[in-house]
C-alpha cells in the first residue's frame, strides 16, 4: 500500500524536523528587533525613528530651540522658538516693522509700537508719566503738566530794560510771527506799558517769539506798518506749571542794553 507508507513517512519527517534542537522562533524575532533598535547618539530613540541619530540633542519630542535646526524631528525649524524684534529706523528705542529671528538683527529692538519710525521725537513711551505719550498726542512729553495743552493763546508779565532802569508790564496774544522769526515755535503780539523808570517810553508794541531749539526769546520792536527793529534774542527758558507756564529771559540786546523779565504763558 504505497500511498499509506508515503503519508506516514511525511508525518514522521515533520515530527522529526520539529524536534530538532535550536532557538525558538520568538528568539529569532528578538534578534531581528535588537538589530533594528540601533541608537548611535544615545538619546534613547532608535535610528529608525530619530531624524538625526548622530546628534543626541535632536530626537522626536525634543525641545525646539532657536538654532536653524529641526530639534524635535517634526519637519519644522525653530517653530515657537523665534524671537520678535522691530526695525528701529529713527533710533528712539521703538520699532515698527516686525522681524522674527534668533538674535536681534542690526538696527532692530525688542520694543514695537512706534507710530512714526522716521521721527525720533514720536514714541509710544510716556516719558513724563502723565498718561499720554507723544504717539498718543502729547505735545510735550517732558512735562507732566502738558498733554494737548502746548498751544498758548495769551501772555502777560514783566519786561525790564535793566540798563535803562525801565520796567513794563506786557499783555499779548498769539500771532503768526513766522515772517519775523521763522524758527520760533510761537509768537505774541504784545503791548508794553511803562510802570517804572525815568526817561522811558510810556508804551511800545512788539512781536515776541520763542525758539525752543535755541532757548531764545526774539524781540522785534514795532516801528510802523511793516517795519520792525530787531532788539535782540535773549537766552530764555520755560518752566512748566499746572495752570500756566513761565518764560524767563535775561541777556543783552543788539543795542548793548541788558534786558530781563518773566512772561506767563497761558493756554
Amino acid at each position: 500500500m504505497p500511498p499509506l507508507r508515503l503519508t506516514l513517512a511525511s508525518s514522521l519527517l515533520t515530527l522529526l524536523t520539529a524536534c530538532v534542537p535550536g532557538k525558538p522562533a520568538e528568539d529569532d524575532d528578538r534578534v531581528d528587533s535588537a538589530i533594528l533598535l540601533v541608537d548611535m547618539d544615545g538619546d534613547g530613540v532608535s535610528a529608525e525613528d530619530d531624524c538625526d541619530d548622530d546628534n543626541p540633542e535632536i530626537y522626536p519630542g525634543g525641545v525646539e530651540v532657536c538654532d536653524a535646526i529641526d530639534n524635535n524631528c517634526d519637519g519644522s525649524i525653530d517653530e515657537g522658538a523665534l524671537l520678535t524684534f522691530y526695525d528701529d529706523g529713527d533710533g528712539d528705542g521703538y520699532g515698527l516693522a516686525e522681524v522674527q529671528a534668533c538674535e536681534a538683527p542690526l538696527g532692530s529692538v525688542p520694543l514695537g509700537g512706534d507710530c512714526d519710525d522716521a521721527d525720533p521725537s514720536l514714541s509710544p513711551e510716556d516719558y513724563d508719566a502723565d498718561g499720554v505719550s507723544s504717539c498718543g498726542g502729547d505735545c510735550d512729553d517732558n512735562n507732566e503738566n502738558l498733554t494737548d495743552r502746548c498751544a498758548y493763546t495769551t501772555m502777560d508779565g514783566q519786561f525790564d530794560v535793566i540798563s535803562g532802569g525801565c520796567t513794563y508790564t506786557l499783555q499779548g496774544f498769539t500771532v503768526d510771527g513766522s515772517t519775523l522769526c521763522p524758527a520760533c515755535d510761537f509768537s505774541f503780539e504784545t503791548v508794553g506799558t511803562e510802570t517804572g523808570g525815568t526817561g522811558c517810553l510810556s508804551e511800545f508794541e512788539a512781536i515776541l517769539g520763542y525758539d525752543r531749539s535755541l532757548g531764545a526769546l526774539s524781540f522785534q520792536l514795532y516801528e510802523g506798518p511793516g517795519r520792525y527793529t530787531d532788539v535782540g534774542k535773549f537766552p530764555a527758558s520755560i518752566s512748566y506749571g499746572v495752570d500756566y507756564d513761565v518764560l524767563t529771559f535775561y541777556g543783552y540786546g543788539t543795542t548793548s542794553y541788558l534786558y530781563g523779565g518773566a512772561l506767563n504763558l497761558r493756554p
